[in-house]
């Protein structure tokens, strides 16, 4: 309960007390990545991705070439890597329930300059910073 108001209890001056409860995320890399056969497309992901200038084969060369893996929210995973082109991208991915090994594409977009970095320092044998 992010900012919850309550009356704290055996308080003679009737003190509001503020609580709040705070979620911190640390993604975790993957080491064996997932096998991914196959990714789901409709309507809403592929206007997403062209919004990002990003294309439906950049975003299926990505999970193919030596990309880094990390888990995000929601039991998604967030995919970084080249394409055949060298562009790099991000795409964001999530076990589609309706068939094993095929997943949903939520996002793609050019990786950030920290994702660039991390990947880089994956490849150079570094461990990428959380």
């Amino acid at each position: 309960m992010r900012g919850t108001v309550f009356q704290a209890r055996g308080s003679r001056l009737g003190h509001r007390v503020r609580r709040c409860l705070t979620i911190w995320y640390l993604p975790l890399m993957i080491t064996r990545p997932p096998r991914i056969d196959q990714l789901e497309w409709d309507e809403w992901n592929l206007d997403h991705i062209q919004k990002h200038g990003v294309t439906v084969t950049e975003v299926a060369e990505v999970p193919i070439s030596d990309a880094m893996y990390q888990t995000t929210y929601k039991n998604r995973i967030m995919v970084t890597g080249p394409t055949s082109s060298g562009r790099m991208l991000t795409i964001v991915v999530g076990e589609s329930p309706y068939q094993r090994y095929r997943w949903y594409v939520f996002s793609a977009r050019p990786a950030s300059r920290t994702e660039r970095r991390d990947y880089a320092d994956r490849e150079a044998g570094g461990q990428p910073q959380p």
